[in-house]
Formats: structure tokens, sequence, C-alpha cells
């Protein structure tokens, strides 16, 4: 039996009583585990009626985690319900494993796509919960759930392809890069070390933190070559290339997108100079890097002529030359929990 579809525009700031039942799916090797669980403790706390089940990441790989979800979804939500009103996925992980459930969700049925997801911050960028939820409920969700309403939220969708092999499709919560971020991205992911304990009260942890992720960052965008695409039948050669569906990247940066639109932007760095690559990190810091509107179901698509990095919210990815790229909206939204 098929599930009647709740359309966004109907869905969209639905206010949300207190679920029945909470899924909670949490990564005990995320950047910031220690702090994921304190906020699982908050959230149950607000709510001390529900049924949880805690279900800890495979280390088997994302396709085993994409799986496994799926089938606990499949005993818990009913065809007759397509609401799923009473359950709740809590994610308390990086944005990777929220990006993993996404395209999970891309690929099942109504009843079950239409389950509320919360995010919680146990990640270390975490941008798209800071996106979805803002600082208080970043950090302290049990204190504003009666704030909470559904938010519909179309991820991006990007299909690679090479020549004579099945086509790979991901997706992107609130950005996907090709080129210089994609590879800074790489080089912080190789030589940040894992936080083993909650630094969120320690100023001086942070501050180091931050100041060696960005100047591995910095280091690695003025090292890296510019890479060749073909586009409507033109060459040409860029640094970057970002498309955004969300305000935040790499917790520092502020893009143009917004959650809330079914839209987003592309946005194209040509040069490799010094000073044009410290006034585009500059630009991209404060929000004044903008690029191309690009209406939501519509799509961008070119070819790499030369070897490049993509990137998906964080997680980087080698790709070489004749990579066919179609960047869009996903097919399907996702409905958020918000807690702004």
């Amino acid at each position: 039996m098929s599930a009647e579809y709740i359309s966004p525009e109907k869905r969209e700031h639905m206010p949300l009583e207190p679920p029945d039942q909470l899924l909670i799916i949490a990564n005990p090797v995320s950047a910031n585990a220690i702090r994921g669980k304190r906020l699982i403790t908050d959230l149950l706390q607000a709510h001390p009626e529900a049924t949880v089940d805690v279900y800890p990441t495979s280390p088997h790989g994302r396709e085993v985690n994409q799986q496994r979800l799926l089938d606990l979804l499949q005993e818990r939500v009913s065809p007759n319900d397509p609401d799923a009103k009473n359950l709740w996925i809590v994610l308390a992980t990086g944005d990777g494993t929220i990006r993993d459930v996404a395209e999970a969700l891309q690929h099942a049925d109504d009843a079950i796509r239409n389950v509320p997801i919360l995010p919680l911050a146990a990640g270390n960028g975490n941008d798209f919960t800071s996106m979805a939820h803002s600082l208080v409920g970043k950090y302290a969700p049990g204190a504003i759930m009666k704030r909470a309403h559904l938010q519909p939220v179309y991820p991006l969708s990007c299909t690679v392809q090479y020549a004579g092999k099945k086509p790979e499709q991901r997706i992107g919560l609130g950005y996907i890069t090709f080129g210089a971020t994609a590879r800074a991205a790489k080089k912080i992911d190789k030589n940040m070390p894992r936080d083993e304990n909650d630094h969120s009260k320690n100023i001086l942890y942070k501050f180091q933190r931050i100041a060696r992720e960005k100047t591995l960052a910095a280091r690695s965008v003025l090292n890296t070559p510019m890479f060749e695409i073909e586009e409507v039948g033109e060459q040409r050669y860029m640094l970057d290339r970002i498309f955004a569906n969300g305000n935040r990247m790499a917790k520092h940066f502020r893009l143009p997108g917004r959650l809330e639109h079914n839209t987003f932007h592309d946005i194209q760095i040509h040069t490799d100079t010094f000073w044009a690559t410290a006034i585009n990190a500059g630009k991209l810091a404060c929000g004044l890097l903008k690029g191309e509107e690009i209406v939501g179901g519509k799509k961008v698509s070119f070819t790499t002529l030369s070897p490049t990095m993509m990137q998906l919210d964080g997680e980087s990815f080698s790709l070489k030359p004749q990579a066919h790229i179609t960047v869009t909206t996903a097919e399907h939204p996702l409905n958020i929990v918000r807690l702004v």
C-alpha cells in the first residue's frame, strides 16, 4: 500500500508534537563524539516518555550503514501513517553521516522519506546542524524543543559518470565544490587530529584549532593548480567551483544559499594569483562571494579535462579527466526538524 505524499508546502513550519519514538544514530568515532553523547542526554531529558533506540554507526562503510537505517525504518514506519509523526531520526554525527542518511532516504518510499530528521552537532564542521538550529539549538537542543518545526530541505545532487561506467550519484547537504576548496578539505581531514574530549568551553583550544585549520587550508589553496573543464562546448580553466544551497561552509565561510530555498548558487573562480586568491577568500569569509542563482530542478553539467578534487560537505574525492559532472537539486526533500 502506497503512503499519501505530504507536499513540502503543506509540511513547512508545521508544529511538531513530542515524538513517541526516537531512533538515534550515533557515530562513536566522529570528531566530537563526546559532545554528541552530551547532546543526546540533553534531548532525552526533554523527552523522558519517548521510546529510545540508539544505534552506533558501523565501521564497515557508508552502504552498510545506509541499508541498516532503511531496515530499521521499515520495521518502525507503517505505510498507513504517511506523516510518520510519532518517530524522529536523531543523528548525533557529523555532516558526513547526515549526508549518508540523506542519500539513503532518496531511494526510500514516501512513508519512510517523511520521517523527521533531527541533526545534532557531533562532528567537526557541523555546517548543516548550525544552519538548521543556530548556536542555541546546536548546543542545547532540549532547551528549545517547543519551537521545533519541520522544514523541507532540498539537498544538492551530483552525478559523476565516466564513459562506459555506471553513474554514481551523491548528495551534498549544503555545498559541493571542485578544485581548491576540495583539496583544502582533504588536507585538513588528513592532518587535523580527532578530538577525544569535549572542548566546547575551552576557548584557547578552539582558537588554536581554528588557526591550524586556516593555515592548512591557506597553504593548500595556494598550491592548488588550476583545472580544466569543458562546458557547453567551451573549454575553460578554474581554480575553484562551488555549488551552494546553504549559507555556511567549513565553519568559517559564508555562502549565498539558504536551506529553506529550492535554489542553489554556482560560484566560479578563474584566477590563481596570490592577491586574487586572498581577496576571494576574504569575500568568502564575509559572505560577499556571489554566483549565479540556479532555480531548483535545473541542471549544470560539465566534463573535467584534467585531474581535480571534488568535495561533498567536507569530504573530498579525486576526479580523473573525462568525468562528466551533473549538479542539480535532489528529487525529494528532507524533512528536517529545525529548532529556530
